[in-house]
């Protein structure tokens, strides 16, 4: 019985050797009470804040993307600084929170509450468009669109649209 639980064991960590760990943090606070709850310098990326009572909270320089705070209580919470972007706060009451330096972009604010308390100084607010590294135009690479069949990746380039490309480049006068 013994020799049949060491072998267990070692095929155990012979599975843990060849597994790979990925690690999960899933962050839900839907209906909860965070009110004057400090969160700041939190990494709550995808975190849920449905319907939760955070009035006075403070998320400064938290990240907060993609986080969903709909019909969220925020009264009086301070952003400050704070990562938001694509975070939904539909509905959410807003009324004299502060942004003052976060990047709202992508986020969603239909039928948020705000007021003239309500602070976004210099907060960044529009469309969130991920950043990408440009290529070069490239002006002697024929055009390839790569076909996939059952047996086999076959390209097709244009030779008519490749020699008109050169030949602009040809030194026609």
């Amino acid at each position: 019985m013994d020799s049949i639980k060491r072998l267990q064991g070692l095929r155990r960590r012979e599975n843990q050797k060849h597994m790979d760990v990925m690690r999960i943090d899933w962050h839900i606070y839907d209906k909860c009470d965070l009110r004057d709850l400090d969160m700041s310098d939190k990494k709550l990326n995808g975190a849920h804040f449905i319907e939760v009572d955070a009035r006075g909270a403070f998320f400064l320089n938290a990240e907060l993307r993609e986080a969903n705070f709909a019909g969220a209580n925020l009264r009086n919470a301070y952003f400050v600084n704070a990562d938001l972007r694509n975070a939904c706060l539909q509905g959410a009451d807003l009324r004299g929170a502060v942004f003052t330096g976060a990047d709202l972009r992508g986020a969603m604010l239909q039928g948020s509450i705000t007021d003239e308390n309500t602070i976004l100084d210099d907060a960044r607010l529009g469309v969130f468009v991920p950043e990408t590294p440009q290529e070069p135009p490239s002006f002697f690479i024929p055009e390839i669109t790569r076909e996939r069949t059952t047996d086999s990746i076959q390209q097709v380039v244009d030779f008519d649209k490749l020699i008109e490309e050169l030949s602009v480049f040809g030194g026609e006068e």
